[in-house]
């Protein structure tokens, strides 16, 4: 009885989500919605920047290999894998990554996340590198060079796999907003690429161009890369892939600065890889004292409201937690959130499936020779630009203050039916001009006969795909609005007398939600062979 009072008086002085643990591995500080007569702290400005940081980071690979395919289909010109290729990277891509992050997952260590961070990062620079270099490698087949690329990317995703994961684990335990900045920046990172991509095909498509009307040659299709150009090849590349090194070095020094400061140290404890209970005592939250020794270091009121609330909250901590046993909460939490995890795999299911399959096909209705900014290579470059627009607009209003309409109660069906919803934009593209159908030999007019009505709908696609998934990761890993996540971390505080703050259970409800994301993009993936073999009219997807 006495245990249940304690556990009820904690709670009305901080939502569960808010307790960070001075006896366990790592403490959690979510933040919920004004609860108890409390407002949630603000998270630093400093903290959210980093993060956003991060979640660039973790996507920065495969955005660079999505951008930089001109330059890998000029290396492959004429092989047997030109046409394939992309189909192929993607595949392997993201098998890779799936089946890492199935790896981190279940290995997930609270106390290891720092290290694995930092590792993965190492790794894709090395990666990067690589590819900067690549132009001065003796690779001269296509062959040879679609294996070293398909290696290289094999490599990237693996450590992007461990990377993802532990970075969301990390962010769910600083709550919604880190939850949100975090996707927010994966979706920054899109929206760069796709303007270089965009910039790059503008400024090639032109000085083909301008080569062949001074050679009296007639217009025939973009090459973003001449063969004959090597000394641009190998700019490109050298630029191209040294700024992404360059950004993920910045990612790793971000990264350090977070680890070393005091309000990481309050939220994110570390142990020693020993189980034994003295061990983990010894590593304890920063003293009130200690915080006022910091200096610049804790430079915001918003720190110091972080940093004082963990060192009050670490004093009511009892060390029973470390009896808890938790060898079975990740399948526990990933039972408990299957309507979540479903959800987010759906989302990016019909994510991938439509696009790029369907909407790389979809060409101006209004295209003619005169219209530069109209032709196929621009055009399609353009809709990437407006998708990654979308997205980024989405993840950025999908606002903590919404978790409470989409989970009005316990198996709230909003979120999976929104998910199942988005089928309804396949048969919208294909009413759209599909393989330029308007201006085809035997012409016919498609029913949506508006570029502008094409970019709208397209959007649309895009602002639902980026709101829906950073709103259903953000319920997965909410105490406060997850009813079945609360029950499960109540259970945990009464099996520990009272204390507990539900850390373990919030870092497997981010990895198990990440997990199952990632697993959308595999399904996705595999499906856009098949939409492809559909757009083309029953065509091998598998070989050119």
């Amino acid at each position: 009885m006495s245990s249940k009072l304690n556990s009820s008086h904690l709670s009305e002085q901080t939502p569960l989500s808010h307790s960070p643990s001075r006896s366990y591995r790592r403490g959690s500080l979510q933040h919920s919605p004004e609860r108890h007569g409390h407002p949630p702290s603000r998270l630093p400005k400093r903290v959210r920047t980093i993060f956003f940081t991060m979640g660039a980071a973790v996507l920065l690979s495969w955005n660079v290999l999505i951008t930089a395919t001109p330059y890998f289909l000029t290396r492959l010109r004429d092989s047997a894998f030109e046409k394939t290729f992309p189909s192929y990277l993607s595949v392997s891509f993201t098998s890779l990554l799936f089946l890492c992050l199935a790896k981190a997952t279940v290995t997930s260590n609270p106390s290891s996340s720092a290290s694995r961070i930092q590792h993965a990062i190492i790794l894709t620079i090395s990666m990067l590198l690589l590819f900067a270099i690549s132009p001065l490698l003796p690779i001269k087949d296509g062959a040879p060079f679609f294996v070293f690329v398909i290696i290289n990317s094999a490599i990237q995703a693996s450590s992007s796999g461990y990377l993802q994961s532990a970075v969301v684990g990390v962010a769910a335990l600083f709550g919604p907003q880190a939850m949100q900045v975090y996707f927010t920046g994966q979706s920054a990172v899109g929206i760069v690429v796709s303007v270089v991509q965009y910039v790059t095909a503008a400024i090639s498509l032109r000085s083909e161009e301008e080569g062949e009307v001074r050679a009296g040659k007639p217009l025939i299709g973009l090459q973003p890369f001449r063969e004959s150009d090597g000394g641009g090849l190998t700019l490109f590349a050298f630029i191209f892939f040294g700024l992404a090194t360059v950004y993920m070095i910045v990612s790793l020094i971000a990264h350090s600065a977070l680890v070393r400061s005091p309000l990481y140290r309050s939220v994110v404890l570390f142990r020693d890889q020993k189980d034994d209970a003295e061990t983990i005592l010894e590593v304890e939250a920063p003293t009130p004292d200690e915080i006022s020794d910091y200096g610049s270091d804790v430079d915001t009121e918003d720190d110091q409201a972080f940093l004082s609330r963990s060192v009050e909250l670490h004093r009511q901590m009892s060390s029973s937690q470390l009896l808890y046993d938790t060898s079975n909460i990740t399948w526990k939490v990933a039972k408990m959130n299957t309507l979540y995890n479903i959800s987010v795999c759906l989302i990016y299911v019909v994510t991938l499936a439509i696009f790029p399959p369907i909407t790389s096909t979809i060409l101006s209705v209004n295209h003619s020779q005169s219209h530069f900014f109209l032709s196929p290579p621009l055009f399609v470059s353009l809709h990437f630009v407006i998708f990654n627009i979308g997205d980024y607009i989405g993840r950025d209003i999908a606002s903590p203050t919404h978790l409470s309409w989409w989970n009005e109660c316990l198996n709230d069906p909003k979120l999976l039916l929104a998910s199942i919803g988005r089928l309804i934009f396949v048969p919208l593209f294909l009413m759209c001009n599909v393989n330029g159908k308007a201006s085809s030999p035997h012409p016919s007019i498609p029913f949506i006969n508006s570029d502008i009505a094409y970019f709208i709908v397209l959007l649309l696609f895009s602002i639902s795909s980026g709101y829906l998934v950073n709103i259903v990761m953000m319920s997965a890993t909410s105490v406060e609005h997850n009813r079945r996540l609360r029950v499960l971390v109540e259970e945990a505080k009464l099996m520990k007398g009272g204390a507990g703050n539900g850390t373990l259970e919030v870092d497997a409800a981010a990895t198990v939600a990440q997990f199952c994301l990632i697993g959308g993009l595999f399904l996705g993936s595999f499906m856009s062979f098949g939409v492809q073999s559909i757009i083309c009219g029953g065509c091998n997807p598998f070989y050119g």
